[in-house]
């Protein structure tokens, strides 16, 4: 038995990088891996099915059994094949959407209430965690920006405000 312990090491060795900077090195592979894949054109049918799944219904997906089943594929399949296709789990992409959409409908001039109910978020405060975590501002901010007309806004997370 005490034969096996140093097999139990792990066999990669800590980043020696202070925990900030850890943080924004995994940010920024995420942030990079998501841009890459957002433009992906070869993503399989059943991927596509459960994206085009997610984008119709972003406020009734709950469960990830319910995307692989729209997608035809047994759970973990789909996760793997999901991970590897769109370049983010199918959970990551799910909330992603739903903060995306949530924005949306804030500069349009919805009620953050509304639009926590429209697009699945389980109430307010969680809708107003997850934006403020995404994009930097709370529902109230993003709304009265939108009231404002500030055309010219950039957000870090939008790429195409970042691009043009």
């Amino acid at each position: 038995m005490l034969r096996l312990l140093p097999s139990l090491r792990p066999t990669h060795r800590p980043s020696r990088l202070p925990v900030p900077h850890r943080a924004r090195s995994v940010r920024r592979r995420r942030a990079t891996r998501w841009a890459v894949a957002e433009w992906r054109a070869d993503v399989s049918p059943p991927i596509q099915r459960a994206r085009d799944y997610v984008a119709v219904r972003v406020g009734e997906v709950r469960t990830l059994d319910e995307l692989a089943e729209v997608a035809g594929l047994s759970r973990y399949h789909f996760a793997r094949r999901f991970r590897d296709e769109v370049g983010e789990p199918p959970w990551a992409y799910v909330r992603r959407v739903r903060a995306e959409q949530a924005r949306r409908l804030l500069e349009s001039g919805a009620s953050p209430a509304e639009v926590a109910y429209a697009t699945g978020y389980t109430d307010q405060p969680h809708l107003t965690r997850d934006l403020r975590e995404r994009f930097g501002r709370t529902p109230g901010q993003i709304r009265r920006q939108a009231d404002s007309g500030d055309e010219n806004r950039k957000d870090v997370q939008d790429p195409e405000a970042v691009a043009g």
